[in-house]
């Protein structure tokens, strides 16, 4: 055998080993698991309304037109006056809360019925008794679409602040 044969049979095991190498390589970057993008969760507008199932400033009227206090006591289906407007287990609510995911989801078949509206003030609405679920427009002959529709521009603060002007004395904070 010559140096030459010698040389280009240890070329070709080189070369075999390289392809089963690069083939070793290929399987484990196949099998690594592939990382998921973190994203954050939305906040703010309409995905700041979480259910509480808490009576948060129930009988207390607000003092000041505090977005974050009537934030918290609209979850808890508080008005700004102190009135409780559902009951927690009131299948009302549980349709409200269900027209809130949806908004939140960006349902394409609901946002045109709130198109007007700030979409925090649509869920503040919706959990203080302001205008009704979108579904009812079809019973109600356009009363319910005008109400809502009613409130366009409207944000939480300038809505409470009117509130707090009509009734012309000041409240308490919710103490909690």
């Amino acid at each position: 055998m010559t140096d030459l044969e010698t040389v280009n049979r240890k070329l070709d095991v080189l070369t075999e080993n390289v392809n089963e190498m690069m083939v070793l390589l290929c399987n484990m970057a196949a099998a690594a698991p592939t990382p998921t993008p973190v994203i954050p969760a939305p906040t703010g507008g309409a995905y700041q309304f979480v259910r509480r199932f808490d009576a948060f400033g129930k009988g207390t009227p607000v003092a000041w037109a505090d977005e974050p206090e009537n934030v918290m006591r609209a979850c808890a289906a508080v008005r700004w006056d102190g009135e409780k407007v559902y009951d927690d287990l009131a299948p009302a609510l549980d349709a409200i809360w269900v027209e809130i995911d949806r908004l939140q989801a960006a349902d394409p078949l609901l946002l045109p019925r709130y198109r007007n509206l700030d979409p925090a003030f649509a869920c503040f609405g919706l959990l203080t008794g302001l205008f009704d679920i979108a579904s009812y427009d079809s019973t109600s002959f356009g009363i319910n679409s005008n109400k809502r529709n009613s409130y366009s521009g409207q944000t939480i603060e300038h809505f409470v602040q009117g509130q707090i002007d009509r009734r012309g004395r000041p409240g308490g904070p919710s103490g909690q």
